[in-house]
């Protein structure tokens, strides 16, 4: 929805915040979380019902070492996890396929090398750094690690994990694969060189592409300016595939920094997954609509990411006498 912030301003606030809208109307619904310092990146866990804030900077720049845990259902403080744990300043945030938190660092400053540290999932204990790209080359040099995505192989139990570097405008690709320890990284390269210009946020399309944003540059002190943009590549290669969405357009779009995608029309309470609770919304009115706009979600009726019994209940109870869907 498009907001009105004249006739919905937030609240005024010394401190960064989370702010909840309505996500039809656009109304203002009031702060959800308030006095986050330098709030960065948001991570909704429906399994959960986590809201993960991650925080980039505290005394000085890129030095946070924060991850703040709310209830995502009430808005309620539950804990801050990070702490001395290593690279700092948090940035992007992903699930990864062993239900793990995976939070990227831009390492305190713009020299520094960008990681992926790794959290517990029930726990929420710190694993340690998960990856880095370590390497005297110049060219090889990974700075600013922001957003960040898992890709599944064509083997159950391999992956990619692709980060983009803000400060270094590249994008590292890490080769995961599900050890008796765990995930464990086995290989990392800088995948993507070209037509990356500080990119911050990336998203599969699960149609073997990914788009990225690109922020460029608007400051006139540090060179020549360049117009943000939404970029498209081949997930396997890495090829450049187009210029996705250019600078100004329709949309007006200056320095694209996340990224979100929703099918239309059918993730109808808005919580970025499509299952059997968007049918009490009235958008998506039977179950064949939803399955046929999003395969994966086939068998996982609840969205919980499995499939399981939970999900056959759910079937049986939508499921007609006369043999249909409800």
């Amino acid at each position: 929805s498009t907001l009105d912030l004249e006739k919905n301003p937030p609240e005024p606030t010394t401190l960064g915040a989370v702010f909840k809208y309505d996500l039809k109307t656009g109304e203002y619904l009031g702060k959800y979380a308030d006095e986050i310092l330098t709030p960065s990146g948001l991570l909704f866990d429906s399994s959960t019902d986590r809201l993960m804030v991650s925080t980039i900077s505290s005394m000085g720049l890129f030095d946070s070492e924060l991850v703040l845990e709310y209830k995502a259902s009430t808005g309620e403080a539950i804990s801050a996890i990070g702490g001395g744990t290593g690279p700092a300043g948090r940035t992007g945030m992903a699930i990864g396929p062993n239900g793990d938190l995976f939070v990227s660092s831009f390492s305190n400053a713009p020299f520094g090398v960008g990681s992926v540290l790794q959290f517990d999932g029930s726990t929420l204990e710190s694993k340690g750094t998960f990856a880095q790209i370590l390497s005297a080359e110049p060219e090889d040099f990974f700075g600013g690690a922001s957003g960040l995505v898992f890709h599944a192989q064509d083997a159950s139990d391999k992956f990619y994990l692709d980060v983009v570097g803000l400060f270094s405008s590249n994008l590292a690709r890490f080769e995961v694969a599900t050890t008796d320890e765990g995930l464990q990284v086995t290989s990392g390269e800088i995948l993507i060189r070209e037509e990356l210009d500080f990119p911050s946020a990336i998203q599969s399309l699960g149609d073997g592409t990914m788009l990225v944003t690109n922020l460029g540059n608007d400051n006139p002190d540090t060179g020549e300016l360049r117009p943000g943009s939404v970029a498209q590549f081949n997930v396997a290669t890495g090829e450049f595939i187009k210029t996705f969405i250019s600078a100004g357009g329709d949309g007006n779009i200056a320095q694209p920094t996340a990224l979100l995608l929703l099918p239309p029309g059918l993730d109808c309470n808005g919580d970025g997954v499509i299952d059997l609770q968007d049918l009490e919304c009235g958008c998506a009115t039977n179950i064949d609509d939803l399955l046929a706009e999003l395969d994966l979600i086939r068998g996982d009726l609840d969205g919980n990411e499995a499939v399981d019994f939970n999900d056959f209940l759910a079937l049986s109870a939508n499921y007609g006498s006369d043999g249909s869907y409800m």
